[in-house]
């Protein structure tokens, strides 16, 4: 069974081999997508503009947000495949520069880093009833 080519590409024969090849359809708004969130715009801002712009899946359908963060997470966007752990360039041409892969990766963890502290702003301190920061209370710091 053929495996579905990431969003971006399709599946093609090339000189008799199976490979993937850019969709002419898709390919320029999942480059649009990367270089969005590689210049910090936020995954659901990106994915509402691209959607906007008419991305959709092979079925025509909207992509929800963790497809597309899953999407903006595939080393196959930068010609690398991955089989049985291990990790080996394709013969495909890459849809992402590696510079704005890892770019978008450094983004997306930055966003993920900041929910550490998932009480922060909602929980309010009893004494000065400010509310809590990561860094704890507005009393609190005014004594450091």
């Amino acid at each position: 069974m053929t495996q579905v080519a990431p969003l971006g590409y399709l599946n093609s024969q090339v000189n008799g081999t199976r490979n993937l090849v850019f969709d002419p359809e898709r390919a320029g708004l999942v480059r649009d997508a990367f270089q969005m969130i590689a210049d910090g715009q936020r995954l659901e801002h990106v994915l509402r503009v691209v959607t906007g712009l008419g991305l959709r899946n092979l079925k025509g359908k909207t992509v929800n947000k963790q497809t597309f963060s899953k999407m903006m997470r595939n080393k196959v966007y930068t010609g690398e495949i991955t089989s049985g752990g291990i990790t080996a360039r394709g013969s495909f041409k890459p849809l992402i520069p590696e510079d704005i892969f890892q770019r978008a990766q450094d983004v997306l963890t930055s966003r993920v880093r900041k929910r550490e502290h998932p009480l922060r702003g909602f929980v309010m301190c009893p004494s000065c009833k400010s509310k809590l920061t990561a860094a704890g209370c507005a009393e609190g710091m005014a004594q450091r």
